[in-house]
């Protein structure tokens, strides 16, 4: 087995939090193992993931009170067990009497406490925020028990109530965790591996925990390194002075032969979002009956990947296969014919149509996005849309979505077990850029959420 595969394994073994026993390595130990990416992170705090989910190195960093396994079920990790009261509205956790902070300080109930009344303070923006609406209270009940107190019954109280804990110590009484020297650079973590050193735009450099609660993890040092381009990767991982590279752009996957690449199933989705308030319904239909996911899929992906048909990926217990046959289906004629029927006319015969103007945006520094922005722009031409595309750098990508300064936008999203669309789709939702409201559907999701029954609460 190759040492580039070793590694991916080791990093997947290390986040995992897999067992209650002391972690036990069978193969060598000790060294550096380099891990290539262009995604660093804006934060090194498992309060504000980027929208792409938390960084792989902020899962080093800090351990959660569970974890979900490889087969869908929850493992424990800081807490060791849990248990429901009899009427459904609580959850009592136990703490691992071995958890510590890096510093070799107790983790304790005061710690998960801390943490929540944090998330919940509307101070701190704590983007995820909704996921704790129905959390009504968690409390001390012993050193190393906490728990937490629910407004009604649901089938995602275990998923709620499991926090990334920081230590009650560093953020009691800060008026906002979000501009907190801690959250860039913590100096005091619960997971395998600490930070030694940020060198921002270069790379983050971890060492080994010694009080990990799974004991001390078998690689001393990781190092994320960003490189400048895929030519400067390329070149270093052809000199072997890289071990792993993350989330390789399929484009570039040929140019790897003789690595061992793993290709994994994702819970991610990439879309196209129109501003609502820019665009009535009708063109907005137009616009996606105009976009060819087939052909996105070949040239964009190289074949990396499916149709989606909705916010729910395939192998999610919520998805729906049914849910393509209500999809629009790829007709650049009648992308134009409906176009037509809004009352737009192309008089100059420049084969557009008068007035109609696209912009789309998308993350420079996301490849894929980047290349999938110029298709669908491409495919709204051939329907008659004069579509633009502006790539930004990812601040200033972010602050036109929040600010819904756009026309047009790429982004993906990872689907997780726990899967709320309230966050994007509800009409008040935190990341619902597109200006999407819909009452009903607003209504279906709090039901869904509200479901104890899988099934029900798929439907």
């Amino acid at each position: 087995m190759s040492r580039f595969f070793i590694g991916l394994l080791i990093i997947l073994i290390l986040s995992g939090c897999a067992q209650q026993q002391k972690f036990t390595y069978q193969g060598e130990k000790g060294g550096t193992l380099i891990i290539a990416t262009f995604d660093e992170p804006s934060n090194l705090s498992p309060v504000y993931p980027s929208f792409t989910g938390l960084s792989p190195v902020v899962k080093l960093l800090f351990a959660p009170l569970h974890k979900t396994g490889p087969d869908g079920k929850v493992m424990p990790c800081l807490a060791n067990s849990w248990e429901y009261s009899e009427d459904m509205k609580t959850i009592t956790y136990y703490l691992d009497r071995n958890a510590k902070w890096s510093d070799g300080t107790p983790l304790t109930a005061k710690d998960v406490v801390a943490t929540f009344e944090a998330l919940k303070d509307p101070a701190n923006q704590y983007p995820l925020i909704g996921r704790l609406r129905f959390i009504k209270s968690a409390k001390v009940v012993g050193e190393h028990a906490v728990q937490f107190e629910f407004r009604r019954i649901y089938a995602d109280e275990l998923l709620n109530s499991n926090l990334y804990p920081l230590p009650a110590g560093k953020i009691k009484g800060i008026k906002n965790l979000k501009f907190m020297d801690y959250t860039r650079k913590p100096d005091i973590t619960s997971g395998p591996y600490i930070l030694n050193e940020w060198n921002p735009g270069k790379y983050i450099e971890l060492i080994a925990n010694e009080n990990y609660i799974y004991g001390r993890p078998p690689i001393d040092r990781i190092v994320f390194w960003f490189p400048a381009s895929y030519d400067e990767l390329l070149d270093e991982l052809k000199q072997k002075h890289v071990d792993i590279v993350l989330d390789v752009p399929p484009d570039r996957v040929e140019k790897l032969d003789g690595y061992n690449v793993k290709v994994e199933p994702g819970q991610s989705y990439v879309f196209v979002g129109w501003n609502n308030k820019k665009f009535k319904k009708a063109l907005r239909q137009a616009f996606s009956m105009a976009i060819d996911k087939k052909s996105i899929i070949k040239d964009v992906l190289k074949g990396y990947g499916q149709e989606a048909y909705g916010p729910i990926t395939p192998g999610h217990w919520a998805y729906e296969p049914e849910v393509k046959n209500i999809a629009y289906a790829y007709s650049p004629k009648k992308a134009k014919d409906l176009i037509a029927s809004q009352g737009y006319r192309d008089r100059n015969r420049d084969r557009f149509f008068d007035g109609l103007r696209v912009e789309i945006i998308a993350d420079k520094n996301d490849p894929v996005k980047s290349a999938t922005a110029d298709l669908v722009a491409k495919q709204l031409r051939k329907a008659g849309v004069r579509a633009v595309v502006r790539k930004l750098d990812t601040p200033a990508f972010i602050s036109r979505l929040l600010k819904k300064d756009f026309d047009a936008f790429i982004l993906g999203w990872n689907v997780e077990k726990e899967f709320s669309p309230s966050p994007i789709w509800n009409s008040r939702g935190v990341y619902n850029f597109v200006g999407y409201k819909n009452t009903d559907i607003d209504m279906l999701i709090e039901r869904g959420i509200l479901t104890l029954d899988r099934r029900e609460s798929k439907k």
